[in-house]
C-alpha cells in the first residue's frame, strides 16, 4: 500500500461504523503499525506503558523471531502519539483480535477499491494479512515515497522491520532486479533535474 493508500484507509474508518472500539484508537493503530513496520498482532499486544516517549521506544516484548524486543518511535509521530497516550493506561485495544482487525481492513479494501487488502494472500504469495502495514513501510522507506523522497538504504530498511540479514528484507520486500533498474533510473533522473535546475 502506497502511503496515499494508508491515508485513504485511515481517512475511511469512520465509515467502517465501529461499534465496540474508539474510531481514534483504530486509526491509532494503523498509524502506529505502519510508522513503527509492526505486526498487527505485536500491536494489539501493546499496553499504554509499553512506550518510553521519553526514549522513543516502544517495547514489544518477545515477537514472532526474538525477545526484548525495542522499536524506534519516528520523530515527527511523537506530538500525536504523546497526545493520543496522554490519558491511556492498559491495552490499546482491549478485546481486539487481528480477525476483527482483517474484517475491518477487506471492508475499507473493497471500499476503496486498494488490492493489497482484498487479493487473497494465495494469489500474491505474500503475507499481507498480519504484515501489511509493515511491507508497505519498509517498501516506502525504501523507494523515498513516505515522506519528502528520502531513500533509506537497505540496511536502514532491515534494521528498522527488524530483521537480521539484508537477504532477509530483500526477498520480504520482493526487492529484485527491475526494482534495482528502476531506482537507479529514478536517481540518475534526480541529477539531471537538479543539473537543468
Amino acid at each position: 500500500m502506497p502511503p496515499e493508500q494508508v491515508e485513504a484507509l485511515i481517512n475511511y474508518i469512520p465509515q467502517l461504523k465501529i461499534k465496540k472500539w474508539n474510531v481514534v484508537d483504530v486509526v491509532m493503530m494503523i498509524k502506529i503499525c505502519y510508522w513503527l513496520g509492526l505486526r498487527i498482532g505485536e500491536y494489539l499486544k501493546l499496553k499504554a506503558e509499553d512506550f518510553d516517549l521519553e526514549h522513543r521506544e516502544v517495547y514489544l516484548g518477545k515477537t514472532k523471531t526474538e525477545s526484548n524486543v525495542y522499536v524506534t518511535i519516528p520523530p515527527h509521530i511523537m506530538p500525536e502519539l504523546t497526545n493520543y497516550l496522554f490519558d491511556k493506561k492498559g491495552p490499546l485495544l482491549p478485546g481486539c483480535n487481528r480477525f476483527i482487525v482483517y474484517h475491518w481492513l477487506v471492508k475499507a479494501g473493497k471500499a476503496l477499491d486498494i488490492p493489497a487488502l482484498t487479493t487473497k494472500q494465495s494469489e500474491t504469495k505474500e503475507n499481507t494479512k498480519c504484515h501489511i502495514f509493515r511491507k508497505s513501510i519498509g517498501k516506502d522507506m525504501l523507494y523515498g515515497t513516505h515522506t519528502d523522497g528520502t531513500k533509506a538504504p537497505l540496511n536502514v530498511v532491515s534494521a528498522s522491520l527488524r530483521h537480521t540479514n539484508l537477504q532477509t528484507t530483500s526477498e520480504y520486500l520482493k526487492v529484485n532486479r527491475a526494482d534495482v533498474k528502476e531506482w537507479w533510473d529514478m536517481a540518475t533522473k534526480d541529477k539531471e533535474e537538479i543539473k537543468l535546475d
